[in-house]
């Protein structure tokens, strides 16, 4: 398993997190859950390829006849030779028989993948797999048995909070999220890329960390040419990859779709209760899940203010990329004909505040406040006019307050800017109260362009820090 986990580009802590329960010595029921194209079947697949003693997949879109010959097909394929099995009852005592023939001592693996499909309507597989796990499953110490599946809130709802059967069976959950910039230079080295940092930045701030999208990545050409082939082409690859992507998720998309495109259209992020007004959906038990789904498919993510309030944020880049300019896809050069023009330099400036958001840990790591208790979130007061894109809430006193800018070279900070910069300050110190001070930190692709007003930054850092990977 060590051996072949060294070929799998970054998921270091998920490969850890494999290793461990792979070597734990007792029965492990692991669940692997993250969005659509993230990665999750490869990984499990090219980690235990010739180790497993059962691998089965539910059928996207099958009926409940379509799910049972797949899986009769699967324990035929490893060795079960009784009659094939007429429901799910039947078909996990056929699971047990099988493993009741492999010997005793050698780690079990079971994965069984796209699980959500498999649970059609009136078939009773839900019942099953409790019954399976908690009378054939759980009594062998050498059983790994792992699951995943697209369907992110079956998942969570139905495995990882069920509060029946398997009500705490599961011991370990594994979510994957999208890579990193780091870990996407290291993908896209390992596929002949040749791409600077800032190529790599462009192209992450329209479809994001999703490997998926990155295998149709041509790095013959420029990140234009490629988000010309992927939206803006006459049989764009990505073209409806929006439709399909939360259709393959959610079994009833819409409210999910209302509160990502209401989402989209707001940078800073909205309360709970402005997202009810915005979508019309009451802010009950209904809205917490279609949040929580959301958050746990890392298509938004959420923080607290510092007003009593949570505060929630698209930050998928795909979603948000595809919303953005939706009524272009399908025109032929789009993008490039763009070239050097605000379109693209304003999306590249707002998707790197987002990209910066999204990769706090490796920001404060630059600014050595990894080991300070702190807590990290976007800042606006309608009040005071001012927003501040992240701020890093230090338990030692100090605010760090980081200002976040895109340039395809140095970032010359002139009078005007800074003045802003200042007014944002004071806003913020104003909301703040006293007994706390504050560090002005620039995030810049480049760095500062050295004038009188970049001396008054007391901390720089750029797209370098940013890609760090450890």
């Amino acid at each position: 398993m060590e051996t072949r986990s060294l070929n799998i580009i970054g998921r270091r802590k998920e490969k850890d997190e494999f290793s461990r329960i792979y070597h734990s010595g007792r029965n492990e029921f692991a669940v692997v859950y993250g969005r659509r194209r993230i990665g999750k079947t490869y990984l499990v697949e090219n980690l235990f390829r010739n180790e497993f003693s059962f691998h089965a997949s539910g059928v996207l879109g099958g009926d409940f006849k379509q799910q049972m010959h797949s899986f009769s097909k699967a324990l035929e394929k490893y060795g079960y030779k009784g009659e094939n099995p007429k429901n799910w009852m039947d078909a996990f005592d056929c699971l047990g028989s099988l493993l009741d023939e492999l010997e005793s001592e050698e780690r079990c693996v079971v994965f069984i993948d796209e699980m959500p499909c498999l649970d059609t309507p009136k078939a009773g597989f839900l019942p099953a797999l409790n019954y399976f796990w908690n009378t054939i499953g759980a009594s062998r110490s050498n059983l790994l048995f792992i699951v995943c599946g697209s369907a992110t809130s079956w998942i969570v709802n139905n495995i990882l909070d069920d509060h029946g059967g398997l009500h705490n069976r599961v011991t370990r959950q594994i979510h994957l999220s999208p890579f990193t910039l780091g870990e996407i230079e290291e993908y896209a080295k390992s596929n002949g890329s040749f791409w600077s940092r800032l190529n790599l930045l462009q192209m992450y701030s329209v479809i994001g960390g999703v490997p998926y999208y990155w295998n149709n990545v041509d790095y013959g050409l420029s990140p234009a040419e490629n988000i010309d082939r992927l939206f803006f082409s006459e049989d764009p690859i990505l073209g409806q990859e929006y439709s399909r992507l939360y259709s393959s998720l959610f079994r009833n998309p819409v409210p999910y779709l209302s509160v990502i495109e209401n989402l989209a259209a707001k940078q800073s992020g909205l309360t709970r209760g402005e997202i009810s007004s915005s979508t019309g959906i009451p802010t009950g038990l209904k809205l917490t899940r279609v949040l929580a789904d959301l958050e746990n498919c890392d298509f938004i993510r959420s923080f607290d203010n510092r007003k009593n309030s949570r505060v929630y944020q698209l930050v998928d880049f795909f979603s948000l990329f595809f919303l953005k300019y939706r009524n272009h896809i399908g025109t032929r050069g789009w993008w490039s004909r763009a070239n050097q023009t605000s379109i693209q330099n304003v999306w590249y400036g707002l998707s790197f505040e987002k990209i910066c958001l999204c990769h706090s840990r490796q920001i404060e790591k630059a600014l050595h406040l990894d080991t300070i208790q702190s807590s990290i979130f976007s800042w606006r007061s309608r009040e005071l006019c001012a927003q501040i894109d992240l701020v890093i809430d230090r338990a030692d006193s100090v605010a760090t307050i980081c200002e976040i800018m895109y340039s395809a070279g140095e970032y010359c900070l002139d009078k005007d800017e800074y003045l802003k910069v200042m007014n944002r300050l004071a806003a913020y110190g104003k909301d703040l109260g006293k007994g706390k001070g504050l560090q002005l930190v620039f995030i810049t692709t480049f760095g500062l362009v050295e004038n009188s007003y970049s001396h008054s930054v007391q901390r720089q850092l750029v797209l370098d820090d940013i890609f760090d990977n450890d």
